[in-house]
This record gives C-alpha cells, sequence and structure tokens, in this order.
C-alpha cells in the first residue's frame, strides 16, 4: 500500500560492530539488544530522522517507553543509561530520544519520500470531508518500520535542534517536585544561583565526558542558593532520574567545593507553565 514500508534494513555484520559484542557480555545484554532493536524500529515508524517521541509534542517518559516497549523499567533504564554512554543515543533537553547515527544507514531521500505521500494523503483526505461538509472523525493510519545498528567509531551528528517537543508532567513517584515558585516565594531564578551553577557547569564538564554533559548537564539551571541547599532547575523528568541515579553525589561535591561547605542539592522540574 502506497505511504507504507514493509520492510526493515540491517546489516549483516551488524553483531560485528564492537559496540554490540561489548552489549552481549552484559548480565542482560541479551535484553537491551531487543530494546535497541525496538528503538531502531520506533524511530523508523515515527520517521523523522531519527527521532523517537511519543507525539510531536509529547516525549516518552522512561515508564511510558518501558510499556511501549513490553520491557521491565529497571532494564530500560539500564539499557537507555548503556545506550547514551556508547554515544548511539541521544537525549534532548525536552526528553526526545535520538539515534546518532541514523542519516548514516538509513535511505534518507526514501524515508522524505513517505513524508511527503503522507502529507499529500492526509491533505486529500482533509479536503475530501471538507467539500462534503463532513465531520472529521479519523486521519489515515501511516506507519513505517526501519531500522538498522550503527557502527562503532561514527561521527556523532546533532540534529535535535528541529524538535522542541513539550516535556509532559512528571509521573507520581521519585523525587519531589513541589512548586518551587510557591514554596520558597521566589518569583525569579537569583542571580548569585545563576552564577554559582555556571561555574559548577564548567567543573562538571571536567569531571564527564561530553556525552553525559550535553545529554544531562547543558540544560540544567540554578535558580536558589542558601541554608544548606541548592536548587537547579531541569527539562523533564527523564533528566531527573538520571541526575538522581548516578550524577547527584557528583554535582553535590562540586558545588561543596565551590560553595565552600557540605550542599544538598534538590532538583526542580520545570514544566510548560513554569517550575513545579
Amino acid at each position: 500500500m502506497e505511504g507504507k514500508i514493509k520492510w526493515i534494513k540491517i546489516s549483516v555484520d551488524m553483531f560485528d560492530d564492537e559496540k554490540i559484542k561489548i552489549i552481549e557480555e552484559k548480565p542482560e545484554g541479551d535484553t537491551i539488544l531487543v530494546i535497541w532493536m525496538k528503538l531502531l524500529l520506533l524511530a523508523g515508524k515515527i520517521n523523522n530522522n531519527g527521532y523517537i517521541y511519543l507525539s510531536a509534542d509529547l516525549p516518552f517518559t522512561v515508564e511510558s517507553l518501558a510499556t511501549v516497549l513490553n520491557r521491565p523499567l529497571n532494564t530500560v533504564r539500564l539499557a537507555l543509561d548503556l545506550l547514551c554512554g556508547y554515544k548511539m543515543i541521544e537525549v534532548n533537553g525536552q526528553g526526545t530520544i535520538y539515534l546518532v547515527n541514523w542519516a548514516r544507514y538509513q535511505n534518507i531521500e526514501g524515508m522524505e519520500k513517505i513524508r511527503e505521500q503522507n502529507r499529500a494523503r492526509q491533505k486529500a483526505f482533509y479536503d475530501r470531508h471538507k467539500s462534503r461538509e463532513l465531520p472529521l472523525l479519523s486521519q489515515p493510519n501511516v506507519s513505517l518500520a526501519f531500522s538498522n545498528a550503527p557502527r562503532g567509531g561514527g561521527e556523532e551528528e546533532d540534529k535535535n535542534k528541529d524538535i522542541t517537543p513539550y516535556s509532559p508532567p512528571l509521573e507520581k513517584g521519585g523525587v519531589e517536585t513541589k512548586n518551587i515558585l510557591e514554596e520558597d516565594n521566589v518569583r525569579e531564578p537569583d542571580p548569585e544561583a545563576i552564577k554559582i551553577w555556571g561555574r559548577v557547569l564548567e567543573s562538571l564538564k571536567k569531571q564527564v565526558s561530553a556525552a553525559n554533559y550535553r545529554t544531562w548537564l547543558k540544560d540544567t539551571k540554578g535558580i536558589q542558593s542558601g541554608s544548606g541547599e541548592f536548587v537547579i532547575n531541569i527539562p523533564n523528568s527523564f533528566v531527573e532520574e538520571h541526575l538522581e541515579r548516578n550524577l547527584k553525589s557528583l554535582i553535590e561535591k562540586t558545588l561543596a567545593g565551590e560553595l565552600g561547605g557540605p550542599v544538598k542539592l534538590r532538583i526542580k522540574v520545570k514544566s510548560q507553565g513554569g517550575i513545579r
């Protein structure tokens, strides 16, 4: 049927790739590779240059992604951390996942042709219903499955500037996310906190990999400092989980060095309407 692709492209030497071999040796390597393949298929189905999201204005949370992938939550977290570390995926400030080497291995021109066909079909659908003056009840269901595995040693391609979806509300559980504007009577970020956090980020940039900094720290903001606490604003719950589990102690240690004493880090998630 026009507008659909029913086959996928996979390199025959996929499992000769160094990164794939390393992942295979991990305790849950087989499951992680299944997750990787499912991410590739999701990227193909979405057909937007290697970006993965629930909808155009709604990124995945770890929980919703685990549901879609049909794999345990903790295993999906492990897989995402591992794939980020190996620079196979990136997560931008809004929580959208990007497959780093997608354009190198996929038929981009062919996929763009499919998108044009889809747009033409949708326009014809709308025009047809409008001309008949009938209520619009549904849209054509157009899907695409397309995948391949990246090869080790490839150059990173930063294409996450084209997607700016809205970050969904933080799901229940995890870190407390009260509205700091109401809780602490702060109407705008503390200028001093902004300066302090800028220096802390410069220090952290030297202590973590470039990929980790870009994915998890670059879009964070310092908003309040005082009473032995330092509050940062982050773009979404996806980043929150990673900072809490992997980088919080390092950040607190770096803050302590900057401020000259022990500091407790507080993480606040920013929603579309402000900080909550």
